[in-house]
Formats: structure tokens, sequence, C-alpha cells
């Protein structure tokens, strides 16, 4: 397991629920409800994050040409030592929490809440990230409950409940030419309920 003592510099404790707007076509341009760019020693505890965007599923679901492609719920960016415990998040338009060129990541005893219908609702996505791990949590989403894009090395994955959804996915992969690779990804205990798929690699 990839864990290790973190620095935490800011600790951001929720103590109830934030709610996003439900004007979904003005969060949905923005990319990111909550961004985190280049911080060292963060750690979010407790809380619910309600993105409220039911009516962007629908929206997408009905094939119509002008929805939004949605935000993501949590986002880190080049950042290390992140620490995210006892976080709920609900209702994400898109992906709930994304880490991307974060090093040092411990996730652990979070709720991810979305209908199984739910277009592109990705639990947690890791991309070009490194000692990364999310242990004892519980995903339902209508996309991967945990998707691992390029250049991801040392992810450690335990003791998750996984479904509805599609799973636990590698990729997609090889969309451009000199992609980084994928290595050293651990799966243990993890318990697949109506998924479509259990663990995969997508190319």
């Amino acid at each position: 397991m990839y864990a290790q003592l973190y620095k935490r510099s800011i600790s951001i404790t929720i103590d109830g629920t934030l709610i996003a707007s439900s004007n979904y076509r003005v969060a949905g341009k923005g990319g990111t409800w909550l961004r985190f760019q280049h911080v060292n020693g963060v750690s979010i505890r407790g809380g619910v994050l309600d993105g409220q965007w039911t009516a962007l599923w629908k929206c997408k679901n009905s094939n119509k040409k002008n929805c939004p492609t949605g935000a993501t719920t949590l986002e880190f960016i080049g950042s290390k030592n992140i620490m995210i415990s006892g976080l709920t998040s609900i209702n994400s338009q898109m992906f709930h929490i994304v880490f991307n060129g974060c090093q040092y990541v411990k996730t652990q005893d979070v709720n991810i809440v979305a209908a199984g219908n739910s277009p592109n609702t990705e639990g947690i996505h890791v991309q070009m990230s490194s000692r990364v791990t999310i242990i004892h949590s519980k995903i339902r989403t209508g996309d991967d409950c945990i998707s691992i894009g390029p250049g991801t090395n040392s992810l450690w994955i335990e003791n998750i409940e996984c479904g509805p959804g599609h799973g636990i996915s590698i990729g997609s992969l090889g969309w451009e030419l000199n992609e980084a690779g994928v290595q050293n990804v651990t799966v243990k205990r993890v318990t697949f309920t109506g998924t479509q798929n259990g663990v995969r690699i997508k190319s």
C-alpha cells in the first residue's frame, strides 16, 4: 500500500453539504467545480458535495445536440501529499474526483453516488500520477467506478464496493503515438455488484 505520513499544510473539514448551482449550463462550461492546482499537503475530511446536475444527464440521454460537456466535481492537478477522507460526492455532471499529475495521494472512506444511467460520471479518475492509494470506499456510478489513465504508476486499490457502473478500467489507452504507459497497479478485495465489467484494460 502506497501510504506515508503526509505533510498537511492545509486542512479542510466540510461540516454539511456544498451544493452546486442548479443551472448546469453555467457550471458545465467551466470544466471543474472545485479545483486545487499545484498544492502540497491538503486534506479534505467529511461533508457532502452535491453536484445537483441530474438535469444534464437527462439532456445527454435525450441526444440533444446543445448539451454542455459537463464539469468534474473535485480535481487536483500537479499536486502532492493529498488526503481525502470521509467525503461523499453525489450527482456529479461528469467525473466525481480526478487526480492529474499528482504524487502521494490517499483516498479512504469515500462514498460516490450517481445513477446507473448517468453518462460519463466516473467515480475516481487517476492519470499521470504516482503513489496513489484508494481504499475502503463505495462507488456507484453510470461509468467506471475507478478509471486509470496514461502515465499512472504505483496505484493501490483495495476494499472497494463498486456498482452499478462499468467496473475498474485501465484506459482508454493508445490515443497518442508516444503515450505514457501504466505500471504497477494493484487491485485487491473489490466487490462488483451490477457492473458491466470487473477489471479491464481498454485500448
